[in-house]
C-alpha cells in the first residue's frame, strides 16, 4: 500500500468521527472486526473475517425496501468502479429470501457486487447496528469507520467511499 493512500484512508476515518457519522461504541476508535457468518446469495457461507483478510474494506448493511438502503444502493451503482466490486461486500438483512427477492427486482438498479445475508443476526448484533443502512470501513482485521444511514449531500459520502476503496 502506498503512504499517499494510507494517509487518506486516515483522512477519511477523522472526518467520518468528526463529523459525527460514525456510530455504535468505540466507533471513533479502531477495534478487531469480530467473526460472524455470513451467508452468500448463492448458499455458499463465509466468514467476517476471512472476507476482511481476503480484501473487503467495505460492509454496506442495507434492509431490503428500505428507503435509505435502496437509495444508498442506486449510489453504489453510480460510484462504480474495478475497485469498489474488488472490496464491498453488501449484507441484506436476515432472510434470504426476501434479499433473492430484492436482488431479481431491483435488476439493473444493481452493480454487479457480493451480496450475502447475516442469516444469524449475529453480525449486526457484533457491530452494534440499528436501523439500516451501513457502511462500515474495515482496514487490516478491525472496524475503522461506521456510516450510518446516507448523507443528505451524496457527494461527500461518494468521495469517502471512493477513497476508502482505491
Amino acid at each position: 500500500m502506498r503512504t499517499g493512500h494510507l494517509n487518506w484512508r486516515m483522512v477519511v476515518a477523522a472526518v467520518c468521527a468528526v463529523v459525527g457519522l460514525a456510530a455504535g461504541p468505540g466507533a471513533a476508535e479502531r477495534r478487531p472486526l469480530p467473526p460472524f457468518p455470513l451467508t452468500m446469495v448463492d448458499g455458499t457461507t463465509t466468514m467476517s473475517d476471512a472476507e476482511a483478510a481476503a480484501g473487503t474494506r467495505l460492509f454496506v448493511y442495507l434492509s431490503p425496501g428500505h428507503a435509505g438502503s435502496d437509495r444508498l444502493a442506486r449510489l453504489l451503482k453510480e460510484w462504480d468502479s474495478p475497485a469498489l466490486r474488488a472490496h464491498t461486500l453488501v449484507v441484506l438483512g436476515r432472510d434470504m429470501g426476501n434479499a433473492r427477492e430484492w436482488i431479481k427486482a431491483a435488476g439493473d438498479d444493481l452493480q454487479p457486487l457480493r451480496f450475502a445475508v447475516d442469516t444469524s443476526g449475529e453480525g449486526w448484533r457484533a457491530l452494534h447496528l440499528t436501523g439500516a443502512p451501513h457502511i462500515v470501513g474495515v482496514e487490516r482485521g478491525e472496524v475503522a469507520w461506521v456510516v450510518s444511514g446516507v448523507l443528505k449531500t451524496p457527494g461527500m459520502l461518494a468521495s469517502i467511499v471512493k477513497t476508502w476503496v482505491q
